[in-house]
């Protein structure tokens, strides 16, 4: 179960990583743009899902608390976003009125992925100072 962390670290790093390629990708406009927008996206969340479940079952497994941190809460805040702004996107094809939705969700959730990376450095720098 102790390496469940480092999944959830590796996840959450390659979920960043997609979910920052999908924003550059979908800025460049360059050609085959949206499917390679769509399926950096779709990564991303996979990963985040995958790195949310690594963390509740080691947190659970170690009878940790969830939520109990300014990470965490940002976190489930971010993974909501991480769902609701494709579904925004899936919705464009039957009203384009989704799209400017879509979009601005899209900023918020990349300032939200990139600020609850921040949280994380420092929550773990933080357990680190407690050892």
């Amino acid at each position: 179960m102790s390496y469940l962390p480092y999944f959830h670290v590796f996840f959450m790093a390659l979920a960043l990583i997609l979910i920052m390629l999908a924003v550059v990708i979908a800025h460049s406009r360059k050609a085959d743009w949206f499917k390679r927008h769509r399926t950096s996206a779709a990564m991303a969340v996979v990963c985040a899902l995958i790195a949310f479940l690594a963390e509740f079952i080691f947190k659970a497994a170690m009878n940790y608390p969830h939520l109990s941190s300014p990470h965490a809460i940002a976190g489930a805040i971010t993974l909501t976003l991480l769902i609701i702004t494709p579904v925004m996107g899936l919705k464009i094809a039957s009203d384009p009125k989704f799209r400017t939705i879509h979009r601005a969700l899209g900023r918020v959730t990349g300032c939200a992925v990139l600020l609850t990376a921040v949280a994380g450095v420092a929550r773990f720098i933080q357990l680190l100072a407690m050892k």
